[in-house]
């Protein structure tokens, strides 16, 4: 599922390639991506606006289009844009178009369908009804407001990066990534980890979220230690001379390093 990273790429991506064109007309293939928003108004919408700006809140990426409107854009599982001219480019499972005056289209594809656009005219109020933590990467989220977040919550650690309550936007494959840099086993108690290693931890997770989106959110551009690029039960760590072992927990898979990764319980 795109994460933070990946979805502050495609933010980037938008930013460079899609801004200030105006909407010639909306194409809009499978309505079932559509949230709280009919395919009829969101065509008269978008109809002859130009896309502003974007900002990103978590996984959620918004693009201004008029004074109190927004586009949301939310990845799913698979969902990703593609600014593109000539039709025999038009992705695979493009379920909404943009086509501009330029003859340049943007397209939003998604090929399972879990991903969702829509309008949001206040963002305040779309992250209050979401119960959206604050963003990792915001000004605000200084080392207090993570401590707060994360301590006094009961839990492991995994699952605690991965609560959308508590910090917006960290999955499954960079809250391994997170824990694995800081030297702790995902099934640890995050309340002691707070109490022990919350400075690292915070320190690392910026860290990894500013390295991964510079690499262009590829696994194939991470530092080769990164256990992004060797995520597989039996691989050999890239940080000592561990093996990557896997555990469900919370639900979820969690793969990490069974010699440097330590857990606190």
């Amino acid at each position: 599922m795109p994460e933070l990273p990946d979805v502050e790429v495609f933010g980037r991506y938008i930013d460079s390639t899609a801004l200030n064109k105006k909407i010639a007309h909306v194409e809009i293939s499978d309505a079932d991506v559509l949230d709280r928003v009919s395919k009829r108004s969101l065509q008269q919408q978008l109809h002859g606006q130009r896309l502003q700006r974007t900002h990103r809140h978590g996984k959620n990426l918004f693009v201004a289009f008029a004074k109190d409107r927004l586009l949301r854009l939310h990845f799913g599982m698979t969902a990703f844009p593609s600014y593109y001219k000539d039709e025999a480019d038009t992705p695979d499972y493009t379920r909404v178009r943009l086509e501009f005056t330029n003859g340049y289209s943007l397209a939003y594809s998604s090929k399972r369908k879990l991903g969702r656009v829509g309008i949001v005219r206040n963002l305040d109020e779309f992250i209050e009804r979401e119960q959206l933590g604050p963003d990792p990467l915001s000004d605000q989220f200084d080392f207090e407001l993570f401590r707060e977040r994360l301590g006094s919550r009961r839990g492991s650690a995994k699952a605690a990066l991965m609560n959308q309550a508590a910090i917006a936007g960290i999955g499954n494959v960079y809250s391994d990534e997170i824990l694995y840099h800081c030297d702790i086993q995902p099934e640890s108690n995050i309340a002691r980890v707070i109490e022990q290693k919350g400075k690292r931890l915070y320190s690392v997770m910026n860290r990894v979220l500013d390295k991964t989106i510079e690499a262009g959110a590829e696994p194939e551009r991470f530092p080769r230690s990164y256990l992004t690029r060797r995520r597989e039960a039996g691989a050999a760590c890239g940080r000592c001379s561990g093996t990557i072992r896997k555990h469900t927990v919370s639900g979820r898979s969690a793969y990490f390093c069974n010699k440097h990764q330590k857990r606190l319980s």
